[in-house]
């Protein structure tokens, strides 16, 4: 198999070993989705509940914040990041709104169009998780805190994040090989990981909702919408089949 680790001449993970890992891996997200029952008509109003579920994220941070320092500044932007840019991003190769909105303005085949929105809101929506990042991590040292992660919370944001650099960086090589060799299939797993490292994202923007909100109905509502963007995601990934070449199996994500 195509090598992606290693050490020597010993490859530690092959490209066929990590597309049957993402494999299993979705499988068990199949379970839970079933579990959920969520109804098929929820993935084509992606685009709504990708912005209602931002707007009221922000809006019950803010409202309990109350004003615009580095600490407030984090979850507006792992916010944009996450539930708007990278969500958005996920699903462009499956919901044609934008691209039937932007194809006008746009030079080249359909195919290209495609890649080139999907391109912009993924590298969008991890600059904005690295400057949440950036932000939290300065008002660590601000406040003489240690930026080595301790909660729950910032182990998974942690991972997250490395996760998303490590798919950005396959995305971008993806990207230059389908340039050089449009017909020539590479980084088969890319969908599906970029799948996992949305799924990480949304648990890390969940759990910091968890340890920062006090408990009320509104932001119980709240967080529940984040679990509604999730799902809604995934049934749209679920219920619609990509173009002919015109994306990963399970999904361009990130």
């Amino acid at each position: 198999g195509v090598r992606l680790w290693g050490v020597g001449s010993m490859p530690l993970v092959s490209e066929e070993r990590l597309v049957e890992l993402l494999g299993r891996y979705a499988a068990g997200r199949t379970v839970v989705l079933t579990w959920l029952r969520l109804p098929t008509a929820l993935g084509h109003a992606v685009h709504a509940v990708c912005f209602l579920t931002t707007l009221s994220v922000l809006g019950a941070v803010f409202s309990q914040e109350r004003r615009l320092d580095l600490f407030s500044f984090h979850p507006l932007c792992m916010s944009l990041g996450t539930l708007l840019f990278v969500a958005e991003g996920v699903v462009s190769y499956r919901n044609r709104f934008l691209l039937e909105a932007l194809a006008d303005i746009m030079d080249g085949q359909r195919r290209s169009k495609n890649r080139a929105i999907h391109q912009t809101l993924q590298a969008l929506g991890t600059a904005f998780i690295l400057l949440g990042l950036l932000l939290i991590l300065a008002n660590k040292v601000e406040v003489g805190h240690t930026i080595m992660p301790l909660s729950i919370h910032s182990m998974v944001g942690t991972v997250a994040v490395l996760l998303c650099l490590a798919q950005a960086a396959v995305g971008f090589q993806k990207m230059a090989a389908l340039q050089a060799m449009p017909e020539r299939r590479v980084h088969r797993y890319h969908g599906e990981a970029g799948l996992l490292v949305f799924d990480a994202l949304m648990l890390s923007v969940f759990l910091g909702m968890l340890s920062f909100l006090y408990f009320s109905m509104l932001n119980f509502l709240v967080e529940m919408s984040v679990i509604v963007l999730w799902g809604s995601v995934h049934v749209l990934m679920r219920s619609t089949k990509p173009p002919p070449g015109g994306g990963a199996a399970g999904g361009g994500a990130v």
